[in-house]
């Protein structure tokens, strides 16, 4: 049931979740706007870049990635209060991403699911740690 196949293109796609994770959390802390919004606009960005090149499948791929990040930039200040925080959220989301690329299809909440993930995950790391 699970393809553990990746190819080279769809492990470049996890780039794109802390990017997306960067940019909701910047115009939350920096525009003033509320999570859902920064998120809101986030997602319509990604969902902007298969344009770029509409032939690729990797540019398809992106979208569903920048979201999932938005996900993880949507988290709180008192729980994640650093861009640091924000980062490794990203790519320990971006693992699982990549882990689990045939999980929980058609099945709603997949991507919120992952970005919990990469905070909980960085959350215990930082509480270990200190």
């Amino acid at each position: 049931m699970h393809n553990k196949d990746h190819k080279y293109e769809e492990i470049l796609v996890i780039i794109w979740i802390p990017v997306g994770a960067i940019v909701c959390y910047m115009l939350t802390i920096y525009t003033g706007l509320g999570s859902v919004l920064s998120a809101g606009i986030t997602g319509v960005l990604g969902s902007f870049l298969p344009i770029i090149k509409k032939q690729t499948f990797y540019f398809k791929k992106l979208p569903s990635a920048v979201y999932c990040g938005a996900f993880v930039g949507m988290s709180s200040v008192k729980i994640m209060p650093t861009i640091g925080f924000i980062v490794f959220g990203g790519i320990f989301a971006s693992i699982f991403y990549l882990l689990s690329k045939n999980l929980f299809l058609g099945y709603g909440g997949r991507l919120g699911t992952i970005a919990l993930v990469g905070v909980v995950v960085t959350l215990l790391i930082s509480c270990i740690l200190e």
